[in-house]
């Protein structure tokens, strides 16, 4: 039997094992639920005209220099880069000790798979497989983690942050703010105004502003962290009502979305959508994508589009790679005299097409 890793060193094959095995991955990119197929775009040259991004890595992909090879660490910082799409791109080995454990599954599964009956022999050989891809899967879905932080942040403050934080092995560039219309409040919501806040004048007055231009606010978006604030306001607690059996309470801050959302759907007002996109920057950490003490209105289904070009191996392909593709992700291994090697190499980013159906509450400042 030949070794699973020598079997992957033809095309064809290292191509079926990444798409197969991706059938079965529970994966699946955030941004493409808010951004359908259709607005997905291919840009031949690479360039496009609202702003730039460029980065990859193992769990949340990192900007890299759009020249630059990709790191197995950290790179030198860059400034402000515009006019191109981004480059998501990684590069990472194989360790030995995830080799060395290879080597003894297929030993066993050489040794003894002649006495084991076929079920047998396809669990075990099912085993060994996902054990290898799992390296795999994190250079496929690595870029697409980065768009879906890129995405949420959009969304939820309009502005573009890539620093040593959200991207540690990478560049940094400016922070790009494109513009979204924001509203203060009326007061600071938090824990220390709940007897003053005035959150339903705020909803209100925001929304009447959006709409003057013949818009419809569709939904109202925010963490669920901006939720309970809001709704344990006095404010709320005194206006919905809660029935239990025969009696009618005030909830004393047991007030949940759907209560909620009936309240403000009987004022003539869009329902709240609770949002938590969880993105995971590296092993030990995960940040919540969309940004707390925000209220998104949102007037349209689908208000951004995604840009994406190839890489320039897909038209120039290394002799020593082999390649496969994940949503235009390209994922390659190759080995040299250093040992095995898994590279991703993705160029795309999100533009905010329907930015004027996207307007935020900023309820961490007063007007």
């Amino acid at each position: 039997m030949d070794s699973v890793l020598e079997v992957l060193s033809n095309q064809e094959d290292f191509s079926i094992f990444i798409e197969e095995n991706l059938k079965l991955s529970t994966y699946v990119p955030l941004w493409k639920q808010e951004i359908p197929e259709s607005e997905v775009e291919f840009s031949e040259n690479g360039d496009f005209s609202t702003y730039t991004a460029e980065y990859g890595r193992a769990i949340m992909a990192s900007l890299i220099e759009k020249n630059a090879m990709k790191p197995l660490r950290n790179m030198p910082t860059l400034g402000k880069i515009q006019g191109s799409i981004g480059r998501m791109g990684n590069m990472w080995q194989m360790d030995e000790d995830r080799l060395r454990k290879l080597r003894q599954m297929e030993g066993r599964f050489r040794d003894q798979s002649a006495r084991w009956n076929a079920q047998k022999r396809e669990t075990e050989w099912l085993r060994m497989v996902t054990f290898l891809f799992n390296p795999y899967e994190i250079a496929a879905i690595g870029p697409h983690k980065r768009l879906d932080f890129q995405y949420f942040e959009l969304l939820s403050n309009g502005t573009l942050t890539v620093d040593l934080d959200n991207n540690p092995d990478g560049i940094t560039i400016d922070p790009i703010d494109i513009g979204l219309k924001k509203y203060g409040v009326s007061v600071v919501w938090n824990m220390a105004n709940l007897a003053t806040m005035d959150p339903i004048g705020d909803l209100r007055r925001a929304r009447d502003e959006a709409e003057v231009n013949g818009k419809k606010v569709i939904k109202f978006r925010m963490t669920p962290k901006t939720f309970r604030i809001m709704a344990a306001s006095k404010q709320f607690n005194e206006s919905v009502k809660l029935t239990i059996g025969n009696m009618e309470v005030t909830p004393a801050g047991l007030l949940g979305l759907d209560r909620v959302n009936q309240y403000l759907v009987g004022l003539g007002l869009p329902p709240i959508q609770e949002e938590t996109k969880m993105i995971a920057i590296d092993e030990e950490t995960s940040v919540n994508a969309f940004k707390d003490d925000r209220v998104v209105l949102q007037m349209a289904p689908v208000v951004a589009k995604m840009i994406v070009s190839e890489p320039l191996e897909a038209v120039d392909p290394h002799p020593n790679k082999v390649y496969s593709q994940f949503e235009n992700n390209w994922i390659s291994t190759y080995r040299t005299e250093q040992g095995r090697f898994i590279e991703n190499d993705m160029w795309a980013t999100t533009i905010m097409t329907g930015a004027v159906n996207v307007q935020i509450i900023e309820t961490d400042r007063a007007n």
